[in-house]
């Protein structure tokens, strides 16, 4: 049986096959951007949890008496990229890059009473 196609109709499967190319493209490109958004925003967490463990641990250091500010600067530099950290009068300020400058603000400094 020989069946033809109208000439209009010639040619519809391909336009249609490229155009969901198309949206299958962008959706991909979508999906790539958005992994890539949540590895980032993991990654800006973690450092933040490190900066919140590092100046729970000089805070409950200084309330024990064991105060070792230069291996715990060593120790911010080490886990924070461009780590610092200040001790005021009534709290612990750590900063770092991520990629643009985070600052940690924690109580315990040195007149806290704890």
């Amino acid at each position: 049986m020989n069946r033809q196609i109208p000439r209009a109709c010639a040619g519809f499967g391909l336009i249609e096959l490229l155009i969901s190319l198309l949206v299958f493209s962008v959706a991909m490109l979508g999906l790539a951007r958005l992994q890539l958004l949540a590895t980032r925003y993991c990654h800006s967490a973690y450092l933040y949890s490190v900066a919140a463990n590092q100046g729970r641990t000089l805070a409950n250091d200084k309330r024990a008496g064991l105060q070792d500010m230069s291996g715990w600067q060593a120790a911010n530099q080490r886990l924070l990229p461009q780590g610092y950290g200040t001790v005021g009068d009534t709290a612990v300020v750590l900063t770092w890059m991520d990629p643009k400058p985070r600052r940690l603000q924690l109580p315990g400094g040195s007149d806290d009473a704890g």
